[in-house]
């Protein structure tokens, strides 16, 4: 780990042992790039995300919790620090995130052996569903985009990184890093439907490191990339032969998660007459469904705004192993 972020992770460490919600803590493990020295800088400035992960003893409702370690990742968050509390019960889902904690995390504070609790170990196990969260999850990096919270750059470089990284799902590949996944495309290119998949997410990957563009890349057709890419893997998730409204609709009828619907009545979100507060579907297939919705048919950059504030809280619906 550079001796920056592991400096800036200790003040954070430090901030949260003085916090009441330490005690839940079992430990802090970082996570993601900055894990594996592959942060991005330009200029001498972080340019990307230091995830700190503060494993919990309890449970996920607890909400007090929750917004107690978010509060302490907020002051913070100036100097990249960003992530959450994660129940350890949570440890057994079949996660990207979970996946590379468990290959490349470090443990910073508390029980050396919490990364132990990830029972995932094989890439060949992640399930295909990682890689639908994956992609339905980035069109709100377009939705950003819309809303004038990111740039042209952000949106095409995140969508390439997914569609290259789901595609790697899909056929048992996927790798724990950004060097390694690479690898892994120049040894044997993606059998994707999106054109240049390889090249751009190589292109992609180029760009996170140097912090120049994609050559000759449009968010707009990025995100029917984006789409064409979803629409594949969420076939490959059901088997069936539906396009990407019909395979929605079906998400919406086969998942049921009481507790997340349960939240989100609790918490009061996605209220308003446009049904997004409706316990009639899961929150998160919805927010899918109104993102979709919302990007093909030129919404407003508040309605924009507002689907990126709902997501932001959203439970996601997750999987224990790769269905055989």
């Amino acid at each position: 780990m550079n001796p920056e972020v592991r400096a800036r992770v200790m003040d954070f460490v430090d901030d949260l042992r003085r916090d009441p919600c330490y005690r839940d803590a079992l430990g802090v493990l970082v996570a993601g790039s900055a894990a594996r020295g592959e942060e991005r800088w330009q200029g001498g400035r972080l340019d990307s995300d230091i995830d700190v992960m503060v494993i919990a003893r309890s449970s996920t409702l607890r909400l007090d919790r929750t917004r107690a370690v978010e509060r302490v990742i907020a002051r913070h968050a100036a100097r990249g620090i960003d992530g959450g509390r994660i129940p350890a019960s949570t440890l057994h889902y079949a996660t990207l995130t979970n996946y590379e904690a468990r290959r490349s995390g470090v443990v910073v504070d508390g029980d050396p052996e919490v990364v132990g609790r990830i029972s995932l170990r094989r890439t060949e196990d992640i399930p295909v569903w990682e890689g639908v969260r994956l992609l339905a999850n980035r069109l709100f990096e377009h939705l950003k985009h819309r809303a004038g919270l990111a740039d042209d750059e952000w949106a095409v470089r995140k969508s390439y990184e997914a569609i290259g990284e789901a595609q790697l799902v899909l056929e048992g590949r996927y790798r724990p890093s950004f060097r390694e996944r690479a690898e892994e495309i120049h040894r044997r290119p993606l059998n994707a439907p999106v054109p240049r998949a390889s090249e751009r997410y190589l292109q992609a990957e180029d760009a996170r490191r140097s912090g120049l563009e994609i050559p000759d890349a449009e968010a707009g057709v990025a995100l029917a990339d984006l789409l064409l890419e979803l629409e594949h893997a969420m076939r490959s998730h059901s088997g069936t032969p539906e396009g990407l409204d019909g395979q929605l609709r079906g998400l919406a009828m086969t998942e049921r998660h009481p507790s997340h619907r349960a939240y989100w009545a609790l918490v009061g979100l996605g209220g308003g007459r446009d049904g997004l507060h409706s316990p009639t579907q899961d929150p998160i297939v919805r927010l899918w469904r109104a993102a979709v919705a919302a990007l093909q048919g030129g919404a407003s950059s508040a309605r924009a705004a507002e689907l990126v504030r709902l997501w932001l809280r959203c439970p996601q619906i997750l999987q224990s192993s790769r269905p055989r």
